[in-house]
């Protein structure tokens, strides 16, 4: 584990890039921006298996010319949107840090998409005509009510069955296990 720490009060980040980095832990403190992506093409990449603390005085990043994905970490500030891996998203954790965790379904109502990291708050907030997306493996299975019409599109693994008592479409290339 490294602790890498930058205490000066200039404007620029603690760490400058011009290629790519990946992190896989650590922690990071900056008075001033985390991360420079200084040079066009540049990559940085904060793995899915982070277990980093993020420190930012005034920017996570600044100067983007290249790519920032972040799919883990805890973080002073949440992670604009811009900056977060696909199928990850920034939640509060409530006690003044954010984080960055894997999205494990989704729910489409019209025109707006819904993330959940926890598949029971997902189903909790089923509404009719609703398409729920499975991204991940879940378990605790699914209960569709009477009176609501719902798409499920299944990409990962939904453990513990369905009981369908509305109106249900299965699609996806995922599993249901029963």
């Amino acid at each position: 584990k490294y602790t890498v720490k930058n205490e000066s009060n200039g404007d620029y980040a603690l760490i400058e890039n011009n290629g790519t980095i990946s992190i896989t832990s650590g922690s990071f403190d900056s008075a001033s921006a985390l991360f420079d992506n200084k040079t066009a093409g540049s990559k940085i990449t904060i793995m899915s298996t982070a277990n980093g603390t993020f420190t930012a005085g005034t920017n996570i990043v600044k100067n983007n010319l290249g790519t920032v994905k972040i799919s883990a970490g805890t973080f002073n500030k949440t992670v604009d949107k811009e900056y977060i891996a696909a199928g990850y998203t920034s939640v509060n954790n409530g006690d003044g840090t954010f984080g960055v965790v894997k999205v494990v379904a989704q729910i489409v109502r019209g025109e707006e998409t819904f993330d959940y990291t926890d598949f029971a708050t997902a189903v909790a907030a089923l509404q009719d005509n609703d398409t729920l997306i499975i991204l991940a493996s879940v378990s605790g299975g699914l209960t569709i009510d009477d009176g609501l019409t719902v798409t499920l599109e299944v990409y990962g693994t939904l453990s513990g069955g369905i009981i369908n008592n509305g109106t249900l479409t299965i699609r996806g290339d995922g599993t249901v296990e029963g």
